[in-house]
C-alpha cells in the first residue's frame, strides 16, 4: 500500500493509515486533494463519500507537510509545483494496487487531484 495513505471505512474514526486496514466495502474511492493537502475540506469530501458506500483512500502527495491554509494558494502551489508535480505514479501504482481487492474502483479529484486523476486515465 502506498505509504502515507489516509483510509476511511465504516467503524474507522478519523483517517488510519490504509496499509493496517482490510476493505469493508466492494467499491472503493480514491481521492486526489487540492494543492493545499489533505485539509478539512477533502477529509469531508471522503466522509461523503463513504456514506454512498465506498471504502476512500486519500494518497498524501506530498506526505509529512501540514495542510496549507486557503490564504497560502501561492505558498501551496509553489510548494506542489516544488515538490510534488504531475506525476500520475502516485496514483496509477494504488490503482493497481486496489483493482484486485474492488468490484468498482473510482478516482474523483479536486484541482490539481483532477489534473492528476486525468492523467491516471491514461
Amino acid at each position: 500500500m502506498i505509504k502515507d495513505t489516509v483510509f476511511f471505512a465504516p467503524g474507522v474514526s478519523g483517517g488510519s493509515n490504509a496499509s493496517s486496514l482490510s476493505s469493508r466495502h466492494r467499491r472503493a474511492a480514491i481521492i486526489l486533494h487540492e494543492i493545499y493537502g489533505i485539509n478539512a475540506h477533502i477529509q469531508r469530501a471522503g466522509h461523503e463519500w463513504m456514506t454512498r458506500g465506498f471504502d476512500i483512500y486519500i494518497p498524501a502527495l506530498f506526505p509529512h507537510h501540514t495542510p496549507f491554509r486557503y490564504e497560502q494558494q501561492e505558498e501551496a502551489y509553489r510548494h506542489f509545483s516544488a515538490n510534488v508535480g504531475f506525476d500520475p505514479a502516485v496514483v496509477t501504482t494504488l490503482l493497481h494496487e486496489l483493482r484486485t481487492q474492488y468490484e468498482t474502483l473510482i478516482v474523483v479529484g479536486y484541482s490539481v487531484g483532477a489534473t492528476l486523476a486525468w492523467l491516471s486515465a491514461a
